[in-house]
């Protein structure tokens, strides 16, 4: 009986070696990419040209994956960087990059996981020093911050992107002039805004001046009309009173002609017959040698003593 428990227990020691063996094996050849990266794979030092995705993974045994995260990285670095006059200003700046995903295998063999060490920290205190001697102090330390940024930026990306990687953002944190820059820009920033405002004052009081002087000329414009209106009316008058001169001096003169000897006495006949009918009134009627009444006008006279 001895002997065959002997015999028989192998087996069991087969399966259970067995299980181990497959336990193993699936451990080799399962693999998990965790979200926001991709796996490399690699065959005794060869990198795969194509990275495996996130989730799970079956490889062959004698392989191996290494992760590389896709997520967006940040690098913040501090650095002295030159100005376009020599001054050197203390620069805090930061970098928000990530790996492409298309690139990650030849990332990894070209440059390897220590890719923000050898490439993105260099190339972007080298595209800081480039861009900053394009610029005076004052433009790093005034309005100008914005279009550093932005070179920066470019410059950034041009410099990263042939590795595989991404320049996302670039953000200018905090930058340091020495003392004495930073107090001369400052009086300088002063008496610009001083310049600025009295320029500003000088324009205003060429507008005004240019505005008076508008209104002066429309003003002198419009007496001018008014006085040539007057001008005008004037001699309007003037004629129109020539005119009527004219007229009545035609007219009289037309009178004149006209009033001859025997038309007076005519009018003078019927002005005594008018006032003869009135008979309160006592009328002399003088006469010529011809026995006609004189022309002329002859006074009442009260009636004689003789004539009652």
């Amino acid at each position: 009986m001895s002997g065959n428990n002997i015999m028989r227990r192998p087996p069991g020691a087969v399966i259970i070696v067995a299980v181990v063996v497959v336990v193993i094996v699936l451990w080799r050849t399962l693999t998990t990419v965790q979200a926001g990266h991709v796996g490399i794979v690699t065959t005794f030092g060869r990198v795969h040209d194509e990275a495996l995705g996130e989730g799970a993974h079956l490889i062959a045994p004698w392989n191996s994956v290494q992760q590389m995260s896709l997520r967006t990285e940040e690098v913040k670095e501090e650095m002295d960087v030159p100005t376009k006059e020599g001054v050197t200003v203390r620069l805090e700046a930061s970098l928000l990059y990530s790996l492409q995903p298309e690139r990650a295998a030849e990332v990894f063999k070209k440059v390897g996981p220590e890719y923000a060490e050898k490439v993105v920290k260099p190339q972007f205190r080298s595209a800081a020093r480039s861009t900053t001697v394009n610029y005076e102090a004052k433009d790093l330390y005034t309005g100008a911050r914005s279009d550093v940024e932005s070179m920066l930026e470019t410059a950034t990306k041009d410099l990263v992107v042939p590795y595989g990687i991404r320049c996302e953002k670039v953000l200018l944190r905090k930058m340091e002039l020495p003392q004495t820059i930073k107090t001369s820009i400052d009086q300088k920033m002063v008496a610009d805004q001083k310049a600025q405002a009295m320029e500003y004052e000088l324009k205003s009081a060429e507008q005004d001046a240019k505005k008076k002087k508008i209104e002066a000329e429309a003003i002198a414009n419009a007496k001018l009309a008014a006085m040539k209106i007057e001008l005008e009316t004037a001699e309007q008058e003037s004629k129109k009173k020539q005119i009527e001169a004219q007229a009545i001096a035609q007219a009289a003169e037309t009178i004149r002609k006209g009033l001859d000897e025997p038309y007076i006495r005519y009018l003078w006949v019927q002005a005594l017959e008018s006032a003869a009918k009135n008979h309160s009134t006592t009328i002399y009627v003088p006469t010529g040698k011809d026995g006609l009444p004189m022309i002329g006008t002859v006074a009442a006279a009260p009636p004689s003593a003789t004539s009652k």
